[in-house]
């Protein structure tokens, strides 16, 4: 091409679309070849994708022991319902509150509390009405 022309518009627009359908194809491909290298290491490491009904197995899953509650200090504990940070975090909070250890405490179940919520939002409202 020749840097002295001047393209006419349906020109200017042809090679606009080819140069567009050029970069979304590479990309795609580029995209593709990720994905099989990820699928060729999964494959070699014998690593498998946990279907979402199943629980997980090795030595990263957590699964909760049915254990006896110390002098009435237990809560239940689901842990396909939260993860393992916010339950250190409750049970942290709890034992500060009670002057005791984290050791002593079992946590079977948490469950969210929707008094509070309807709480605040009719101390909001009030507010706005104020």
């Amino acid at each position: 091409m020749d840097s002295g022309k001047v393209l006419s518009t349906g020109e200017a627009l042809g090679l606009g679309v080819s140069t567009t359908i050029v970069g979304m194809c590479t990309v795609f491909a580029v995209l593709s070849l990720l994905g099989f290298i990820v699928y060729l290491i999964q494959f070699i490491s014998g690593e498998k994708k946990n279907k979402p009904g199943k629980p997980a197995h090795g030595p990263g899953a957590t699964t909760a022991a049915p254990q006896a509650a110390p002098e009435g200090q237990a809560l239940q504990f689901s842990p396909a319902q939260e993860e393992p940070a916010v339950v250190a975090a409750i049970m942290s909070a709890i034992a500060a509150l009670m002057n005791t250890s984290t050791d002593r405490l079992i946590v079977r179940s948490i469950r969210r509390h929707t008094t509070w919520i309807g709480a605040a939002r009719r101390e909001a409202q009030g507010r706005r009405l104020s």
